[in-house]
């Protein structure tokens, strides 16, 4: 082969290196401005209207999911889904209501709860700021077994409670106690029974509510 042909094959060659090295950098680009794959699914399915994007609640009255445990997460809406099921099982079971969770979960896959609840349990969650330490209310002593001295559990099927939005804290102990008074009804708004929590709640009294919500709301979420 002459000279110019073994020039041109180089060429050839060259230019054929180039093509597959600019789809590579092409696809990279692509890939990395990508939004994760459970954020599309969190805007479709509106979770972000009251949890934000990121797992930062808008609404007070809304938990923070951001860093949540993800099989409490799961747990969760697998409840809320169960709720209208009809399924006599349930009123045996841990077991939450409230009406616009229970519509927005009834059609959720076993798959898109895992899309869901692996996005929110990867998100950072938002760092408390705070003056001083606070102090622990006396009734929070029977809350570490089970939510870790610092608000930060140890199972995974157990929420942190760690820097948790403090209105929605004192709503579901409430909602836990008023359910041990009068028996789960859907009848109510939302309602919340739980065969540990409720018995636990019924045994908080005066202002043992608000200072253990106030408390935890303030711990770092980390």
């Amino acid at each position: 082969m002459n000279t110019r042909g073994q020039a041109s094959i180089r060429l050839i060659l060259f230019a054929a290196c180039g093509a597959v090295l600019a789809a590579t950098l092409v696809a990279c680009t692509d890939s990395a401005s990508e939004p994760p794959p459970g954020k599309a699914v969190v805007e479709t399915h509106g979770c972000a209207e009251c949890h934000g994007t990121f797992g930062i609640s808008i609404n007070p009255r809304y938990p923070n999911l951001a860093g949540q445990k993800k099989d409490y997460l799961v747990n969760q809406l697998r409840s809320f889904r169960q709720a209208d099921s009809g399924d006599p099982k349930f009123a045996e079971m841990a077991r939450r209501y409230f009406g616009m969770m229970n519509a927005k979960a009834k059609n959720l896959s076993d798959e898109t709860i895992d899309v869901l609840t692996t996005y929110y349990s990867s998100q950072s969650c938002s760092l408390t700021q705070r003056a001083k330490e606070p102090v622990a209310p006396k009734a929070a002593g029977t809350c570490v077994p089970c939510h870790g001295t610092d608000g930060i559990s140890a199972d995974s099927e157990i929420p942190n409670l760690a820097g948790q939005r403090r209105e929605y804290i004192e709503i579901q102990l409430r909602a836990f106690r008023r359910e041990g008074e009068r028996g789960f009804g859907k009848n109510e708004d939302s309602g919340r029974f739980h065969p540990v929590m409720t018995p636990q709640a019924m045994k908080l009294q005066g202002t043992d509510i608000p200072e253990l919500a106030e408390y935890y709301s303030h711990l770092s979420c980390k």
